[in-house]
């Protein structure tokens, strides 16, 4: 009967461990992954014909919402714009599929960071398309300078730093 009792002892010993051990790998990782990724490259503007080299973009895609912030650093429409700004575009949609992530959005109105302040734009976004494989990333912006109502469509093309 010892030995009964010393046996049933250890059956619910291990068993608590194993039950532990499953909580254990259950609280392993609860924080949503957020791939971010830096490119750099070439930023153009339809109107005017005017571009950028050498511009960072870093994009912020949360696997847990599906939905990405692409950030565009030091960018101004043209020539003749006095300051640069960041531009800052929150809520695109983005999936992945054989290691390339497609991104698409519409009707969003992206911020600018300016002198460390933060302010809208100015320019509503009607759709964006990008994608991101092999290193690269391409992006079509669609919208309207609000400023002087003029329809532009802005892209960038660069490779992951």
């Amino acid at each position: 009967m010892k030995n009964f009792k010393k046996l049933l002892l250890v059956a619910v010993a291990a068993l608590s461990f194993a039950a532990c051990g499953d909580d254990d790998d259950k609280k392993k990782d609860p924080t949503p992954k957020v791939n971010v990724s830096t490119f750099n490259g070439t930023f153009t503007v339809s109107w005017g014909n005017f571009s950028m080299d050498n511009i960072d973009v870093q994009t912020s895609c949360d696997d847990a919402t599906k939905l990405c912030q692409i950030k565009l650093n030091s960018v101004t429409f043209s020539d003749k714009m006095p300051m640069q700004m960041d531009l800052v575009i929150d809520s695109v949609s983005f999936s992945a599929n054989n290691g390339d992530t497609t991104l698409v959005g519409a009707n969003l109105t992206p911020s600018a960071v300016m002198n460390g302040q933060t302010m809208n734009a100015g320019f509503p976004i009607s759709a964006i398309n990008g994608k991101i494989s092999n290193g690269k990333l391409t992006l079509s912006l669609d919208g309207t300078y609000t400023q002087m109502s003029m329809n532009m469509t802005l892209g960038y093309e660069g490779t992951r730093k």
